[in-house]
């Protein structure tokens, strides 16, 4: 359990050092807590860790002789004093493949999940199923999960990343598994950050886009292949949001349109340029995975398109959609994510729905089969303001800074403390 630290100051009527002891009542009788020397005049300090609790506590200073003079015991007043565990309140969080991060209120970054290559960034490769601190980054505003590897935006327009490295994606100049940050070379003036699989892309102040790491599955710069050095991305201008799936990335533009590049689906063809989603305008937000893009309309509609085998794009079928088709009943909302074979949207009055693949428990305990075509509201889950998804699990952030995720759980990624699946809802230890 988690503990706070209290502070009990006082005085006792004498004018030489004296022991103090420091009391609380446990089972219905005082027990020690702690022993101090008063200073000269008679002044005491406790300072004292504790778990959450609400108890009664005094303070004893025992009979003493002193120059000859016998001084009677002293007991203070009782005081109530109710402690709570300081928590730590996220302001972003990102679902990877199987670990999870988030960024904290005072701008450091905790992870949890698998570390096999070192992408939780706390220096070392063991998996965790809590959260640890990654070591060495205090100004974090933003993160982002690849498969195996983690970058975090600094509030200087820096980029910092950890993980795998072996096609480049931490872009520090070497191919070397990083278990700490390290900072992104010739990256100046950054915004926004995705990652994705081993690749990863950022928006810059100027609203252009520059993407680092494997180059297999978009071709889109010359060569094609892994390794790509951070390099511009031709034709791409007004850009205030980026997205990245396993084999297409997405960006929002200022005029509310959506640029997508793609590689080999069956529901639409390849296209190794950015080109122009049709039927998107007014768009605010934007989410893509390997199967499936979804983008949040001014005024609260989803629009989605992609494969739907599983009914990802929630428009009550199973067919495939080249061109964006509307979400069945999402009318109000205000946060979007997508997984690889499903969709949530956040709600205006912070609950959830989710729709697609049920597998692993995406869908956060709405329904027991293996998927649904419609929207289905996500019990349990309330003020959730931003959420975010991989392909088997999805977390939500909610308004008081606490975090709540769902769904497969091998590696820790939900954050609960056990590696087992969790379909109803569970709050990510040591937040909110």
């Amino acid at each position: 359990m988690r503990k706070t630290t209290f502070t009990m100051t006082g005085r006792v009527g004498t004018t030489f050092s004296r022991t103090v002891i420091l009391q609380a009542t446990v089972g219905g009788r005082w027990k020690k807590v702690a022993t101090a020397k008063t200073t000269e005049t008679g002044r005491y300090t406790f300072k004292t860790r504790t778990a959450a609790t609400k108890r009664s506590y005094r303070v004893v200073a025992p009979r003493v002789t002193y120059h000859n003079h016998r001084y009677a015991r002293l007991v203070s007043k009782t005081r109530v004093i109710t402690t709570r565990p300081k928590v730590t309140r996220a302001t972003q969080v990102t679902a990877g493949y199987d670990h999870t991060c988030a960024v904290t209120s005072t701008h450091k970054v905790k992870c949890w999940g698998q570390n096999d290559v070192g992408q939780l960034g706390d220096g070392t490769r063991k998996d965790r199923h809590t959260p640890v601190t990654v070591r060495g980054l205090s100004n974090a505003v933003a993160v982002t999960t690849g498969s195996d590897h983690t970058c975090a935006l600094t509030d200087a327009g820096t980029v910092k990343c950890w993980g795998n490295n072996n096609n480049g994606q931490l872009a520090d100049g070497t191919h070397t598994e990083r278990h700490t940050p390290v900072t992104a070379v010739g990256l100046t003036g950054i915004t926004a950050i995705a990652a994705h699989m081993s690749s990863t892309c950022a928006v810059t102040r100027a609203g252009t886009v520059i993407c680092w790491g494997d180059n297999t599955w978009t071709d889109l710069l010359p060569g094609g292949g892994a390794s790509l050095p951070p390099t511009a991305i031709p034709g791409l201008t007004n850009v205030t949001a980026i997205a990245a799936g396993d084999r297409r990335t997405c960006v929002l533009t200022g005029t509310g349109t959506v640029e997508c590049w793609t590689w080999a689906y069956a529901s639409e063809p390849d296209r190794n340029i950015p080109t122009t989603v049709a039927g998107i305008s007014h768009a605010t937000a934007i989410a893509t995975s390997g199967s499936h893009s979804c983008a949040l309309i001014s005024g609260g509609t989803v629009k989605c398109w992609g494969e739907n085998g599983k009914g990802q794009l929630g428009d009550g079928t199973t067919t495939d959609r080249s061109v964006p088709v509307t979400v069945h009943g999402i009318v109000d909302a205000r946060a979007i994510t997508v997984g690889t074979f499903h969709s949530c949207a956040v709600l205006r009055t912070g609950a959830v729905k989710c729709w697609g693949g049920n597998y692993y428990g995406q869908l956060g305990g709405a329904t027991k089969a293996k998927a649904s075509r419609i929207p289905l509201a996500v019990p349990g889950v309330r003020k959730i303001k931003a959420i975010t998804s991989t392909s088997v699990h999805t977390c939500g952030l909610m308004t008081s800074g606490g975090i709540t995720c769902w769904g497969d759980n091998f590696f820790g990624p939900i954050g609960d403390g056990t590696s087992k699946n969790q379909r109803p809802p569970v709050r990510v230890r040591g937040f909110g």
